[in-house]
């Protein structure tokens, strides 16, 4: 199905809100390395590890694969926003399913990601010169929730 052609003026205004209302009581769609997450075999949390290799540390460049999927796929996820409202879907169930998409593409990124190559003492230490790859957890932890209006 697609979108209705709709003029300026009132007709589109009346149209974007109905769209907007759609979305009203959907709730909030968090992506990410959410609470309650999994840690490190050493203890240390899974968003921190995240943390550690998006934003340059003392002893680490920046790996920024989470900014990097964000920039590479923004018009993706907004293009599937538009094709749950075309099908008539609950702005909850938009939300998931964008969730959903949003997931499988920070992992591709965390997978990718390829620079800035690792110090060769890292390569060394791993056995492989992969980098924000080494036990998969970071990876495997990439989450999706929509919490409702209330819960915000």
């Amino acid at each position: 199905m697609a979108l209705k052609r709709i003029g300026g003026g009132r007709p589109l205004q009346e149209t974007l809100r109905q769209y907007a209302k759609k979305f009203e009581d959907a709730g909030t769609l968090r992506v990410g390395f959410l609470e309650n997450g999994n840690v490190e075999a050493d203890g240390t949390p899974v968003a921190a590890v995240a943390a550690y290799n998006e934003f340059v540390t003392r002893t680490t460049p920046s790996r920024p694969f989470f900014r990097d999927a964000i920039a590479e796929n923004t018009g993706k996820w907004a293009a599937a926003v538009a094709h749950g409202i075309q099908e008539g879907r609950s702005g909850t169930d938009i939300l998931s399913g964008v969730g959903e998409v949003m997931i499988g593409d920070i992992k591709e990124s965390i997978e990718t990601l390829n620079d800035p190559p690792l110090a060769p003492t890292t390569v060394e230490r791993k056995g492989f010169d992969k980098p924000l790859i080494e036990t998969w957890t970071m990876r495997d932890n990439v989450k999706a929730s929509v919490i409702g209006k209330d819960e915000t």
